[in-house]
């Protein structure tokens, strides 16, 4: 299977993650935890690339190696300084 990098953020107003791969337009995803967010990533990149496939469109090159695995985890501050 081809995967993409993965970047998950923390959403503090669900208290949940969003996880997306830049790679792949609109491919998305959540979880209650980083983890639960980054396997539902791959399942969605997983139908992601089955259903661009099937039209023929070809795919991003930006791909990890087979076996590889690389997530970026993003913290954002829960308010601004002084606010």
């Amino acid at each position: 299977m081809i995967s993409y990098p993965i970047v998950v953020y923390h959403t503090p107003e669900d208290d949940g993650y969003f996880a997306r791969v830049p790679a792949l337009l609109g491919c998305t995803a959540h979880g209650k935890t980083p983890d639960e967010a980054v396997r539902e990533a791959l399942a969605a990149q997983e139908l992601w690339v089955e259903a661009a496939s099937a039209r023929g469109l070809s795919l991003p090159e930006l791909a990890v190696p087979a076996g590889a695995e690389l997530t970026a985890w993003i913290t954002a501050p829960s308010a601004a300084p002084g606010g």
